[in-house]
């Protein structure tokens, strides 16, 4: 599974795969989970480097995920 936590940075791409069968004892979440509950200080590189509070986009497309064994859901963006 894919879980992106307390927004650090981003500009991450989830692209091409195929997700399933994760999550299997709590049914909490699908194969994707993410939540963002603390803000972090980075350089981002198209900034100049300059420090700031906000991360880059992360995008998810092209994939197959399947929220099988009664999940709540194939994606579950948290909080």
């Amino acid at each position: 599974g894919i879980n992106f936590n307390d927004g650090l940075g981003g500009g991450n791409a989830i692209v091409g795969n195929l997700l399933f069968n994760f999550c299997r004892e709590s049914t909490d979440h699908g194969a994707f989970n993410s939540w963002d509950r603390q803000t972090f200080v980075v350089r981002q590189p198209n900034d100049n480097g300059s420090p700031s509070a906000y991360p880059q986009f992360n995008t998810i497309h092209q994939n197959f995920i399947l929220a099988n064994y009664q999940q709540s859901g194939a994606i579950d963006n948290d909080d």
